[in-house]
This record gives C-alpha cells, structure tokens and sequence, in this order.
C-alpha cells in the first residue's frame, strides 16, 4: 500500500523525535495526536472508526493449536500485536480505552480510505465566529437577554453540528470557539443594553430633575431635596440655610430688549450661581426669575455672606447686546433652620421669602 500510495518505506519508518508514522507493524505512534505524513509538512489526524470491541480478536494460542481455521483471515488485513491489558499499554481515545494494535488498526483505515480529520483553515475559523458573533448579539438584542441567548445559541450549536455531519463529517469544528464567542457576544450585548438603559435613565433622570434653560433644579427637585436636607440638619443638630434670590424689574428687561436677551440674562446669573456655590449646595430655579440655594451647615450669617457675594457679582456682570452692555441687580432672602420657629421645609421657605421682599 505504500508503494502504491508513493511513500518511502525507509522514510516512514517511526522516529520517536520526528513523531512520523511507520508503517511497520510494532510502531507505536502514541507520543503526539498529531503524526504528520505527507511531505508537504502538512498535519494530519487519526479519524477513529472502530471501538475495540467491533474487531475480532483470535487469540495467538488458537492459532499455535490450530483451533482456529485458516478462512479466518483469508482476504483480510491482519494486524498482530498484544491486547492483554496486564501487559499491553492502553490509551484512551474517542471511542473508549483502546490496546495499541487497535490504534494502528483505525490508523491503517484512515491510510486506507484517505479519511484523516482536518482542521478548518483559519480564515474559515474566523469568519465563522465572526458569523455566530453577530447571530448571537442581534438576536439577543432584539429577543431579550436570555431568552435571546438561548435562542441563538442553540440555532448556531445545531446548525453548526448539522453542517458538520453532512457536509464534511471527517472536518474538525471548533466547538469550544463556538461556545467562548457566544457566551462573549452574550455578555457583550447585555452590557451594551444595561450601559444604554443607565444612560438614558441617567438622561431622563436629569431632564426630569434640571430646568431646559438654566441647567438648574427645578422646584420639584428642590422641595425633595430640601425636606431631605432639613431631616439631617435637625438629626445631626446642625444648622442649615436658605437663599431664594430675584431679578429686580425682570418684567421691564424683557419687555424692552426682549424675550431672547432675557433668557441668556437668566443662563448667564445661573451659571455664575453655580460657579461660586459649593459641591454640597443645591442651586434651583424657583420661579420665572426667582433662584433658591439650599446651604447645607450654614448659619445665618453663612448664608448673607453668600448671598452678598452673589448680589456683587451679578451687579458686576455685564451682558452684551447690540454692541451695548446691559446689566440688572438682584435681591436675596435668608434665612436658617436656627431663626425659625416651626423646623419645617415650608417655614424655611417663607421666612427665606419674607426676607427677599
């Protein structure tokens, strides 16, 4: 068969180094999977056909005896070696625990029929996965995390073993590849959707709690955080203030340069608010033009230094339009949870209110 096949006897015969396949009947080709045998340095892999118990065995003392007949092994491949398992190696195999002679029995069917297992290419391998990526996240995007993974998952796992046994069954798959994209596309796409969700939460969270024209809190927010706040003044017996804050004449700004040059009036006083309130302070835009700034551990006197601060500021701001500079003042409101009688949200706010006016 060799010589018909075209192979060098004298170079085929097994090197323990080079891990070649002999085709003398005592090899042992057991030191490496792969034995390569062409000469184009090509690897090929045993295919496994027959379990040990699917071939005869006559032992060697039937045959010395002559108990065995010879039309036994008239027109057959005999292949003479121990299966004895006190004194023969045994080594397991795809189809169970083998003697070597089976071994070199499934080698020779393998020669034989010229059916060795071969490895997909490894652009084949990579578009593959890149095929079964893409499956397993879109599905699991449009399905659903679970129910989406385990939909696709097992449309990619049978079509990929059905494309293994019918168009090539000799080909070996990457299954264990299959199985590590999907479960990687899996867990990518549902990270991609939970950080999508958290971000258009977190976007409607501050569209729901912050003014469109100022950026600042909206009155909501602001009684929310300011009974919040008050709960933990009053726990931790600490002061906290209050400064509402109002534009003076608004009405008559906007009626003589207009609606647009008010509202970038309003941007402008609402940034340098939150420019010069601290990490802790909540800034808010109370009304039309009216602002509150809840001071957490401030006292009275905290809260007027504060509120001075911003009133110098604003008067010393410029706005230009029209290649003219326009300004406005403002008059603030303070007050604290130590001046108040009643330690309520409600009372801070109109003694802060009563102040302003």
């Amino acid at each position: 068969y060799a010589r018909l096949k075209g192979f060098n006897l004298k170079s085929t015969l097994y090197d323990r180094e080079k891990k070649v396949l002999c085709l003398y009947p005592y090899t042992s080709p057991f030191d490496s999977s792969d034995i390569p045998l062409d000469y184009q340095g090509n690897t090929l892999i045993t295919n496994y056909f027959a379990k040990f118990s699917d071939f005869k065995v006559v032992p060697l003392w039937k045959i010395l005896n002559s108990w065995e007949p010879p039309d036994t092994f008239k027109d057959k491949i005999v292949l003479v070696g121990t299966t004895f398992a006190f004194n023969s190696p045994v080594y397991n195999t795809p189809l169970g625990v083998m003697p070597p002679v089976c071994i070199n029995a499934n080698i020779l069917m393998s020669l034989l029929q010229g059916r060795f297992l071969v490895r997909t290419p490894i652009h084949v391998n990579f578009l593959m996965l890149l095929i079964i990526s893409l499956v397993i996240s879109l599905v699991t995007y449009f399905y659903g995390n679970l129910r989406g993974f385990i939909l696709s998952a097992a449309t990619v796992l049978i079509s990929y073993y059905i494309s293994a046994i019918t168009i090539n069954y000799d080909i070996i798959f990457d299954f264990f590849g299959v199985f590590l994209v999907s479960f990687i596309s899996f867990v990518a796409m549902t990270s991609f959707k939970y950080l999508a969700v958290v971000l258009e939460n977190t976007s409607l969270r501050r569209l729901a709690t912050t003014d469109g024209l100022t950026g600042l809190y909206v009155y909501r927010y602001f009684e929310v955080k300011l009974n919040s706040e008050l709960r933990r003044a009053i726990e931790t017996q600490t002061d906290i203030a209050l400064v509402i804050l109002d534009i003076d004449h608004f009405k008559k700004f906007n009626d003589t340069y207009g609606h647009d040059v008010g509202n970038e009036l309003l941007k402008s006083i609402s940034l340098i608010m939150q420019e010069h309130s601290r990490p802790s302070d909540t800034v808010a835009r109370f009304g039309g033009e009216e602002f509150a700034v809840i001071l957490p551990q401030a006292d009275i006197e905290g809260a007027y230094k504060y509120a001075e601060g911003i009133r110098n500021l604003i008067e010393d701001f410029k706005l230009m339009w029209q290649n003219r500079l326009l300004g406005v003042t403002i008059s603030a409101g303070v007050s604290s949870l130590a001046v108040i009688a009643k330690k309520t949200a409600a009372d801070l706010t109109k003694s802060a209110d009563v102040a302003l006016y």
